[in-house]
């Protein structure tokens, strides 16, 4: 066979392998939640085998029609090709070079830049995106960030809550417009995959010490109780933090809305 006529099945089923090989190695290195929304994590799974089995299959459909070729059964092999914007072996050798630098790095926390990008000084505590139909916990200490989130869509009245306890964990955002004994907690929540990934964040009156003690990026768990504070000139729900730890990045970062 021409090689060039080799080149595009050769790079077609070496996408299905290397794809297919991509999606497993996220699921076998539980990295799967920090591209999906935990409920979809089956697909991708599924695809994966999928595409592994799909991609030995053709290639052992090609071997065979090869040694067809050479044994004189067959004259030329039927050529496929691409309906695509760019030339299929442009198109193929794309999606190769894609899955193999999946394959050679490891995906990452989306860090607290995403967040302010975001905006999510301009709204602190009240995201509308959260599902008014998600239900906290019924005991406050036990509530996420989101759970407070979900709670303040469904009553955003900060007094409301003033005295309850907060046990919260979240990623600290780097808001200059806040006084300096501020700081936001923030979260990612998730609806599907990572590219709809929007935050959501809560004010927390610091103790003694100053914002600038906190680096940006880091993951707190605070202790405290609800108060009712004037930022950016309206009520917000914020935490009075009586106990503030540095933890370790949690193995599932990302919130549902669902």
């Amino acid at each position: 066979m021409n090689r060039n006529k080799l080149l595009l099945p050769v790079l077609d089923i070496s996408v299905l392998i290397f794809w297919g090989i991509l999606l497993l190695k996220f699921w076998l290195t539980s990295n799967l939640d920090l591209l999906m929304h935990p409920e979809y994590g089956w697909l991708a799974i599924a695809a994966g085998f999928l595409l592994l089995a799909i991609g030995i299959l053709k290639g052992i459909q090609l071997n065979w029609r090869l040694r067809q070729q050479r044994w004189g059964y067959i004259n030329e092999m039927p050529v496929v090709t691409h309906v695509s914007l760019l030339p299929p072996v442009l198109t193929s050798a794309l999606l190769l070079l894609v899955a193999i630098i999946g394959l050679l790095t490891t995906p990452q926390v989306v860090s607290t830049s995403k967040l302010v990008d975001e905006g999510v000084s301009k709204s602190l505590a009240l995201n509308a995106n959260v599902s008014p139909s998600f239900l906290p916990a019924t005991n406050p200490e036990d509530r996420t960030l989101i759970d407070w989130i979900a709670s303040l869509n469904r009553n955003p009245e900060p007094d409301s809550y003033i005295g309850k306890k907060v046990k919260i964990t979240g990623l600290i955002v780097n808001e200059t417009q806040l006084p300096e004994e501020y700081l936001l907690l923030s979260s990612l929540v998730i609806n599907c995959c990572t590219p709809d990934l929007y935050p959501v964040a809560l004010p927390v009156k610091l103790p003694e010490n100053h914002r600038q003690s906190y680096a940006a990026n880091t993951w707190l768990e605070i202790e405290g109780t609800v108060i009712s504070d004037t930022l950016q000139g309206r009520r917000q729900l914020t935490i009075d933090a009586a106990n503030i730890q540095e933890i370790t990045r949690p193995d599932n970062p990302y919130n549902r809305s669902w």
